[in-house]
C-alpha cells in the first residue's frame, strides 16, 4: 500500500524540485508550469485516494 503513496509523492517532490530550479534561474514560465504540474498531479493523487476508499 505504502508503493501506491510513494511513486505519486516522488512525482510531485520532482516538479517542485524543477520548479524551484526554474524560480532561481529566473525563468518564471517554466517555473509556473511546474509548479502547476505538482498541484495537478497531487489533486488527482488525492482525488483518486478519496475515491478508492
Amino acid at each position: 500500500m505504502i508503493l501506491h503513496h510513494l511513486f505519486p509523492a516522488l512525482l510531485v517532490a520532482f516538479n517542485i524540485g524543477a520548479a524551484v530550479t526554474s524560480f532561481m534561474e529566473k525563468d518564471w514560465m517554466k517555473g509556473a508550469y511546474w509548479l502547476l504540474s505538482a498541484a495537478c498531479l497531487a489533486l488527482v493523487h488525492m482525488m483518486d485516494t478519496s475515491a478508492s476508499q
